[in-house]
């Protein structure tokens, strides 16, 4: 977590639903107990760099034209100001999560 913006080095605490702690735990497991959800290939000890971001937008066609910060705002304002639909769009979400999920376990 950087703290460049908090200077009383406090951590910041966000509520999240049941559904993105279950998907934050998946990634976990993924990242092999990464500290964090997008480490470093070379040094799991170290965030992926900011540079793998941006040559993903580059292979994308978009160098120049768009950051890695700017899909996810472009993203959120599409949710919510063209389609209205924010929070539909991601109970939605959460409701098909849980769904693949009961059907996973009932292969099992």
């Amino acid at each position: 977590m950087k703290r460049r913006i908090n200077p009383d080095k406090t951590d910041h605490h966000a509520c999240l639903s049941r559904q993105a702690l279950n998907l934050l735990r998946d990634l976990y497991r993924h990242t092999g107990g990464s500290t964090f959800l997008f480490p470093n290939l070379r040094d799991p000890k170290r965030p992926m760099s900011n540079n793998t971001l941006l040559k993903a937008v580059e292979r994308m066609g978009y160098k120049g034209d768009m950051t890695g910060h700017w899909f996810r705002t472009l993203a959120m304002w599409t949710l919510k100001e063209v389609l209205h639909c924010r929070d539909a769009v991601m109970q939605c979400w959460a409701g098909y999560i849980d769904r693949i999920a009961a059907d996973a376990l009932q292969a099992s």
